[in-house]
Parts: C-alpha cells; sequence; structure tokens
C-alpha cells in the first residue's frame, strides 16, 4: 500500500496522543462501512454526544428533544484520559485498530476537514511533531476531502429524513435504531 507522507509520520508517532485529544464524528457512509465490515452494530463502537451546533447533521431521539451527534466511542485508559475505541495500546507504541476503514477525519490528519484547499488543522493536539504543508499530500488530501464532502452531504440527508420521521411520528426513538436506519439507508445506496 502506497502510503503519504503524513500518514509515515503519523504511523511512527507512539503516543497517537490525536486518538485521546479529538472528538471524531463519522459519516453514515463511514459508520456502515464499519459496521459491515467488522460485522458489529454501529452502537458498539458509537455514542450519542449532545451537540448545539446546528450546522452539523444532529439527530433527535425525541420531537423536540436535544440534538446529538454520532461519535466514535472514547474508552477510559487511566486517569482523566480516553481514547477512540479503535486505539490499539502495544506496549509503547499505539496504533490504529481500523486501518484502511478509519474515518477520513483521521485519514487526511494534521490536515483540517473543514475546507479545501488542503491546509493544517489548528491544533495543538500532536505532540510527536511540528507539522507543515510539506508533509501533507495535498492533492490525495483534496480528493479524500472531496469525498469527505459528499459523504457528509448524503449523511446530513438521512439525518433530516430521520428528524422528519420522529417529529412527524410524535415518537421516541433509541440511539441503535438511529443506527439500524443509517445501516439500512447506506446499504440501500451501496446496492
Amino acid at each position: 500500500m502506497d502510503r503519504p507522507l503524513h500518514e509515515l509520520h503519523w504511523l511512527g508517532c507512539a503516543t497517537k496522543r490525536c486518538c485521546t485529544q479529538r472528538t471524531v464524528i463519522p459519516t453514515s457512509a463511514e459508520i456502515w462501512r464499519i459496521a459491515s465490515q467488522l460485522d458489529v452494530p454501529p452502537e458498539s463502537f458509537l455514542r450519542a454526544v449532545p451537540t448545539q451546533y446546528a450546522h452539523e447533521p444532529s439527530f433527535l431521539l425525541e420531537p423536540n428533544g436535544r440534538r446529538m451527534q454520532a461519535a466514535l466511542l472514547r474508552r477510559a485508559l487511566g486517569g482523566n484520559t480516553a481514547a477512540c475505541v479503535f486505539l490499539m495500546q502495544l506496549g509503547a507504541h499505539n496504533r490504529c485498530g481500523l486501518d484502511p476503514l478509519c474515518p477520513i477525519a483521521c485519514q487526511v490528519f494534521p490536515a483540517s476537514t473543514d475546507s479545501a484547499p488542503p491546509h493544517l488543522a489548528e491544533t495543538d493536539v500532536c505532540q510527536c511533531r511540528q507539522w507543515s504543508l510539506a508533509d501533507l499530500d495535498r492533492p490525495r488530501i483534496a480528493a479524500q476531502l472531496e469525498q469527505l464532502a459528499q459523504e457528509r452531504q448524503r449523511y446530513q440527508q438521512l439525518v433530516a429524513a430521520w428528524n422528519e420521521r420522529i417529529q412527524s411520528d410524535n415518537r421516541t426513538a433509541t440511539f441503535a435504531e438511529f443506527c439500524a436506519f443509517l445501516l439500512a439507508e447506506q446499504q440501500a445506496s451501496a446496492q
């Protein structure tokens, strides 16, 4: 597998502090890929987190209820530290257990996923190195960001359909029901 320079640098980092400091919000396509490839239910690796950001795809579990986002689950490492559920601790060296299924936001790190063209995210999360634009495979990241934009758009459509259903049916749903809805819709669009 031909890996870009920024990924090789990231693989060389022993601590993967970015995996303990960042909250990753996967798209419905990423949720479907992970769940179907690992043959696990999404709620085994996702959590519903409250959000107040209207511009992000946020779902309802009850009519006029609190807005939520699906984020990769975090597990306690000790003290006040929590890491992505897929971070594997291998002695002194940590590794992502999803490679190559990890969300695009993880694949393009330390690039920002906010907009194109590719640029460095404003973050002090990484302690393994000082990143520069020269570290980024900008054409590859640009293509990944385009894919991410398309997946986010589809996710927003699915969340809007889900929220409309919750409001019109005037019922409360579970996070597992939301996840099942996403999987069914993604499966239908993949065929």
